[in-house]
């Protein structure tokens, strides 16, 4: 089989856009994650790692790809064109991808979960069962990858009908997660008054439903159909992961992005990112205060400490698409109860490491539980305090 010349300016051209993008996404992943995490300041800790564990993720992939890129662009360069090797940062943020993809999505099935009530209770069920058959396809996927050893071997790939099947999966489960929570929506009887622009509707839908993944998904498969080495396929592989985050995210945060005016007599009006929009004196979850819209600026009474009454309407009490099912874990009632659970599942998991490592050392002659020994104890003990 003759080696396949690989076109610089396609390939490493395409690679060097998808880097652009994928950074760009990140970056502003990173800022939604921020927003989350000073908006939500009273959730309990258990509540957060599952947000900041996909954005390590997320981060991790993109360092991965920044590697890649730099051993073939500036360290490989166009000297060994002809056999370029499939190294193993390339292989490894495959693996990556399926699980920012596969985690993404089982946080909306996670709120379709949660609004269950409104639809029958095996959709969410029959939802695990497809995510949990798109994700097996993915570890296939990833681990055959890992057995390409040139970068020209992906023309012919062995198993690219694998291929097709996880990019399908991939496409079909993100339509069906979007689909299924357009359908809850419209079930549950969601307050639909709280703006009066069709277009804001549209964004907060797509936003709270995450189809704009399957778009891309969709655009990911047809463009592997044209060819490998197509520069556009590049550019959408390697940002993929980052839309999934960043619309994961977006969902977390509609309810900070779409604020709504309190104002019953007039019509409703929307801002998106009100952070930019504060001349309307909406309450800024950032800064835990009020705007003041009548204050001159750069005075002491443009900031307005005092709690406002809440509308008694009745409109209020219902929902929008941006709240319901939100937020994703049951809500904790003391908050600091969830340092002491901290605290307790870090005992248990030093322990499973003692007994794990037990176990090793009546199999490896060369592991002395003696050693182990201080760390027990330590553990009965702390475990005795806090029990």
């Amino acid at each position: 089989m003759d080696p396949v010349h690989i076109d610089v300016g396609e390939t490493y051209g395409g690679m060097m856009i998808g880097i652009l993008f994928a950074s760009l996404l990140c970056g502003a992943a990173s800022v939604q994650a921020i927003i989350f995490f000073r908006t939500n300041r009273i959730e309990p800790l258990s509540h957060k790692i599952p947000i900041a564990f996909i954005w390590m993720l997320d981060m991790l992939q993109l360092c991965f790809i920044f590697s890649a890129t730099y051993f073939y662009v500036v360290q490989e360069g166009p000297h060994d064109m002809i056999s370029p090797p499939f190294i193993w940062n390339f292989k490894i943020q495959i693996l990556m991808q399926v699980l920012i993809m596969s985690s993404t999505k089982l946080m909306y099935a996670l709120r379709l979960w949660r609004l269950r009530r409104f639809t029958f209770k095996w959709i969410p069920v029959g939802l695990t069962v497809f995510l949990t058959f798109d994700f097996a396809i993915g570890i296939v996927f990833a681990y055959k990858v890992f057995t390409v050893r040139l970068l020209h071997d992906l023309v012919y790939l062995h198993f690219k009908a694998l291929v097709v099947v996880s990019m399908c999966t991939t496409a079909v489960t993100d339509f069906l997660v979007g689909g299924l929570l357009m359908y809850t929506f419209a079930k549950s009887n969601v307050n639909l008054n709280w703006t009066n622009s069709s277009l804001t509707m549209l964004v907060a839908y797509f936003v709270n439903t995450g189809l704009i993944t399957g778009i891309f998904s969709a655009a990911v498969l047809i463009s592997f159909a044209v060819s490998v080495y197509n520069p556009v396929f590049i550019v959408f592989v390697i940002v993929l992961p980052q839309f999934y985050v960043n619309c994961f995210f977006s969902m977390l945060n509609a309810g900070t992005y779409f604020q709504t005016s309190q104002n019953s007599s007039g019509p409703s009006i929307t801002h998106v990112l009100p952070y930019f929009h504060d001349e309307l004196g909406f309450a800024n979850p950032l800064l835990g205060s009020t705007i003041d819209s009548h204050s001159p600026p750069n005075s002491s009474a443009g900031v307005n400490l005092k709690l406002e009454a809440i509308p008694t309407s009745v409109e209020v009490n219902i929902p929008t698409i941006n709240e319901i099912g939100l937020p994703l874990f049951k809500e904790g009632t003391n908050p600091e109860a969830s340092f002491k659970d901290f605290d307790l599942c870090i005992i248990h998991y030093v322990g499973f490491v003692y007994s794990l490592l037990y176990g090793i050392s009546r199999l490896k002659w060369w592991y002395r539980p003696h050693n182990m020994r201080p760390l027990r104890t330590f553990v009965t003990y702390v475990g005795d305090v806090q029990l």
